[in-house]
């Protein structure tokens, strides 16, 4: 709407790109660990806390100026905050990416996506390479659905460690889907847990591996566009299914059930997220009913400076910032 000309977001799971995606604006999330945060609690530096802090705005050069001022080290930051300065991500913004290698996935082998979603973002990809880059379809070689069920073991778990003494309090005081995240959470075993922390670094080390040829992955943000407010999108069965939500239901569904609207919205993020890749969100066209669409730029870790290069390449292709929302 241009309220604002940047604003800040978190994002744990693509809270900051699924948001962009759906809105038609940028958004980006560093590397983990690229933005320090302070010992908040028990949570904030362990380990599978993939929660970072980035920007969202109409410009891409504005999104490098606010991540420039939160990015680098801090003597209250974290286990786990890049210790040296961040580059200048203004300095080379302009540069291009002729040369560069993208591998190009619509749905990582595994996912149910919109073909509208898949068309916007394959013309996307046009783009890059008439600027000079090499695109690749990729073979993503492991299976995501084996992720899903150990980032529900891990997540489950750190909320249960994190948040039991509330529960012990008085149960009945939280939320629905927080009291049943608690209660899940107490049922994992350790074999469970080392297990699928285990499988955890099996990924990154494989995210890390694709790196060695590509210098982005690409992939749409989102595998729909945004929903109606009494509807959400599911997972069943491998397909993406849309249901209608009563207000009770926003209450009552438990936040880390990954047949949930939670988890068919957060496809294509959490992956980078589970890495601590950093990430973009462009806006990258609309579908046939004027919905926005976004496509997301991954790079290897700590190349905030090349995901915004290819992000500011499409801008100056194809600039969506004259198409806003009527408020």
């Amino acid at each position: 709407s241009g309220v604002h000309p940047f604003a800040q977001g978190s994002d744990g799971g693509g809270s900051i790109r699924i948001p962009s995606s759906f809105s038609g604006i940028y958004g980006i999330k560093g590397t983990q660990g690229r933005v320090p945060r302070r010992h908040a609690s028990r949570m904030s530096w362990h380990p599978v806390n993939y929660s970072c802090m980035g920007p969202m705005s109409w410009y891409v050069k504005d999104s490098a100026l606010l991540l420039q001022a939160m990015s680098g080290p801090h003597p209250e930051a974290e286990p786990g905050t890049i210790a040296t300065p961040a580059p200048d991500f203004l300095k080379n913004i302009d540069a291009g990416i002729k040369g560069k290698k993208i591998a190009w996935s619509s749905n990582l082998n595994c996912r149910s996506v919109d073909p509208e979603v898949i068309k916007v973002n394959k013309q996307a990809m046009d783009i890059f390479e008439k600027h000079g880059a090499i695109v690749e379809d990729l073979e993503f070689n492991i299976d995501l659905n084996e992720y899903e069920e150990l980032d529900s073991i891990l997540s489950i778990a750190l909320n249960y460690a994190n948040n039991k003494s509330y529960y012990e309090q008085d149960p009945f005081k939280l939320m629905p889907h927080v009291r049943n995240t608690i209660e899940r959470g107490k049922l994992i075993t350790s074999e469970q847990y080392i297990q699928a922390l285990t499988k955890l670094y099996e990924l990154r080390d494989y995210i890390s591996s694709l790196f060695i040829n590509y210098d982005f992955i690409a992939t749409p943000t989102s595998a729909f566009t945004a929903n109606k407010c009494d509807e959400k999108h599911i997972v069943e069965n491998g397909k993406l299914k849309i249901v209608k939500m009563t207000r009770e239901d926003k209450f009552i569904e438990n936040d880390m059930d990954y047949s949930s609207w939670n988890f068919a919205c957060k496809q294509f993020t959490a992956l980078f997220n589970w890495s601590g890749n950093p990430g973009a969100s462009i806006p990258s066209g609309f579908t046939k009913y004027n919905m926005p669409v976004g496509l997301q730029i991954v790079g290897a870790k700590e190349n905030e400076v090349g995901v915004l290069q290819a992000s500011r390449v499409f801008e100056l292709e194809k600039p969506w910032q004259n198409k806003r929302p009527i408020i």
